[in-house]
């Protein structure tokens, strides 16, 4: 897991809507978090190789306007060894997410959320793959 100033989550999701309900559910966790969106695979390429830092967790829709984001996960596997950041997979299409069950990338693969509820398990599950390093709850009696 990636530590630091420079530590982020990128958002590969091509929905602003989304996007904004992720945020939501995390600022209810009460999770400080750096989410950065790509809106695409092409933005999604370059913001990992341009930096700065690398993400601590990559959530990927697999649905995208310009291909699936299995593609990313087989990119970054093969451009980036080393990158031990936790992969979470959003889909809406069962049978993109028994794809990338079987190719065994992705660290966790869940259905993408339709609902605000379904955003707050997201955020809960991206908080305890993050721990303290990327993800930080307030102290007792913080607001």
């Amino acid at each position: 897991m990636v530590a630091g100033a420079d530590a982020y989550v990128l958002l590969v999701e091509d929905s602003s809507n989304d996007a904004l309900l992720l945020r939501d559910a995390l600022k209810q966790s009460g999770a400080s978090t750096d989410l950065r969106q790509a809106r695409s695979l092409n933005e999604a390429h370059e913001a990992l190789r341009r930096g700065p830092g690398r993400p601590a967790c990559l959530i990927v829709d697999l649905d995208l306007p310009d291909g699936d984001g299995l593609s990313l996960i087989d990119w970054m596997h093969e451009n980036q060894p080393a990158s031990t950041a936790p992969v979470i997979v959003l889909s809406g299409a069962p049978d993109l997410v028994g794809a990338a069950m079987s190719r065994r990338r992705a660290s966790v693969v869940l259905e993408k959320p339709t609902t605000l509820d379904g955003y707050q398990r997201l955020a809960d599950v991206l908080v305890r793959l993050l721990g303290s390093a990327g993800a930080k709850r307030p102290g007792p009696g913080a607001s």
